[in-house]
């Protein structure tokens, strides 16, 4: 009798203590208590068999005639079955990984930073670009670039000055990313044609500047950026030398000959520019550059003095002497560094590659002047250039 009292106790103190602690669960097959520290799982038909026998026993021998006995049987956890819990956590993970970054919106805003239900588990990077739109109207807002990146969430700031227009709950959709680096090729020029040798005599009026070389590319937040062109815009033209007779006689001629240089040279030009509408698919831009400027001309005329010996009608001689003299000798150069205005236009700023036209405006900041003539030149240069980025 004392046993099966005990075992009545130890089944009640195990019962309250599963429900304080959540360790005694019940099904409708199988119960599960504990022997000692053991977890122990019985079938429950023969569960109840048990504690109703342990009850008439109770009954039929207790002590003092006042105690009541009673019975309750209680569910305290009903485990539903385990394979459609996975079966819905992995539908949920295949409709979120579906969906993916394209898609979103604001969970929360402080000032200029925004929290946004995408993270790295959507394959969310640094410096992804989301167009922002109204949840109700559908209005566009602006735009945010991802700064930090958690597993389900990211954190961003806008790029627009209408900031506190963006509120909770209003969905964004991926644009792009903001690429870092880029390299790429340039080329470009003036808009003249090369010059005849007619027009040559007008060194500075006819000049065809032409370059090439490496782009390379830095893009910042907000539009700004920074261009370097490794190469040179250069044009360089030695006109024709022209010789004129001046005297002539059976035993001298005497000859003046001209002969004409100029160059110039725009070295390796660093621009930094600022877009607008960035980073919109077409993104107009200004910018200041600087650059290595080279420039010169040389204008050299000579008078050649040529004496023969018995000269004939089909031969005029030996020369038995000669000599140059040089009338004029007009000569410069100058070196400097010179800032120029840059106005252009760059296609798919946020994308892989970038198209780039832009046009320069070179002004002479020191005049190229000798002592009788002035070939300073001013004029635009245009160029075109692309760049794959990351």
């Amino acid at each position: 009798m004392k046993k099966n009292i005990f075992a009545l106790l130890f089944i009640s103190i195990g019962v309250l203590n599963a429900q304080e602690s959540g360790g005694l669960s019940f099904s409708t097959e199988t119960v599960t208590t504990f022997q000692g520290n053991e977890p122990l799982t019985i079938q429950k038909s023969s569960y109840d068999k048990d504690i109703q026998g342990l009850i008439e026993d109770l009954k039929n021998n207790k002590i003092n005639a006042n105690i009541a006995i009673y019975y309750i049987e209680k569910t305290i956890i009903k485990e539903g079955p385990k394979d459609e819990y996975l079966e819905h956590l992995l539908q949920s993970l295949k409709d979120n990984l579906k969906k993916g970054k394209k898609e979103g919106k604001i969970r929360r805003i402080e000032n200029n930073l925004v929290e946004i239900d995408k993270g790295s588990i959507h394959k969310v990077r640094e410096r992804d670009i989301y167009n922002v739109f109204d949840s109700t109207t559908g209005k566009y807002k602006g735009k945010l670039e991802v700064d930090a990146i958690a597993d389900a969430v990211s954190i961003g700031s806008t790029y627009n000055r209408n900031k506190y227009q963006m509120n909770k709950d209003d969905k964004i959709k991926y644009y792009g990313q903001r690429k870092v680096f880029g390299l790429g090729v340039i080329g470009g020029g003036t808009a003249n044609e090369f010059p005849s040798a007619t027009k040559q005599l007008d060194l500075e009026k006819h000049i065809c500047i032409r370059g090439a070389g490496l782009l390379w590319e830095w893009s910042f937040k907000n539009g700004w950026g920074v261009q370097w062109l490794l190469g040179s815009y250069v044009y360089k033209t030695a006109v024709p030398n022209r010789t004129f007779i001046i005297y002539q006689d059976p035993y001298t001629i005497f000859k003046k000959r001209i002969d004409n240089q100029y160059e110039i040279e725009l070295m390796s030009p660093v621009i930094f520019k600022k877009n607008f509408f960035y980073p919109s698919t077409v993104s107009p831009y200004l910018g200041l550059g600087i650059g290595y400027l080279r420039n010169q001309f040389y204008n050299y005329i000579f008078e050649d003095y040529f004496y023969y010996d018995q000269p004939n009608y089909y031969h005029p001689g030996h020369i038995v002497d000669s000599f140059r003299k040089i009338t004029n000798n007009d000569t410069k150069e100058i070196q400097y560094l010179l800032p120029f205005p840059v106005i252009g236009i760059e296609f798919f700023s946020s994308h892989l590659v970038h198209i780039t036209f832009d046009a320069k405006y070179i002004y002479p900041l020191v005049p190229l002047r000798g002592t009788t003539e002035d070939h300073s030149w001013n004029g635009w240069i245009f160029s075109t250039g692309m760049t794959t980025n990351w």
